[in-house]
């Protein structure tokens, strides 16, 4: 059994990881795409919030729109979603991001 949740804010992500890092049982994917959203990463919204990107510019209050993906491998839950971020967002998901890829290679680590 399986099942999958759209994430529709940052504090979404502030709940799920309230320490801000991944760990074996919550891991985070940024800058998916797919039919829910952009594929601009962390650092293009940080450009893009910094005023950088010509043709993108930042929301009316102050934010941008990044898609997550959050994975609960132990209980097979997706969620997914498009998030507006501010600059102190993108930080907290980065740490999420780097925290994710570690988890991801210490449970994969004997599969390779």
């Amino acid at each position: 059994m399986y099942e999958t949740i759209e994430i529709r804010s940052m504090q979404e992500i502030r709940d799920l990881f309230p320490n801000g890092v991944a760990d074996r049982n919550n891991w985070l994917m940024c800058s998916t795409s797919g039919p829910h959203g952009s594929s601009d990463t962390i650092d293009e919204c940080e450009y893009i919030l910094r005023g950088e990107v010509r043709d993108k510019a930042p929301l009316s209050n102050g934010k941008t729109i990044i898609t997550v993906l959050m994975v609960k491998p132990r209980e097979c839950i997706l969620g997914w979603g498009e998030i507006q971020v501010n600059m102190e967002d993108l930080n907290y998901l980065r740490k999420i991001v780097r925290s994710t890829l570690q988890w991801i290679e210490k449970s994969q680590g004997g599969n390779i």
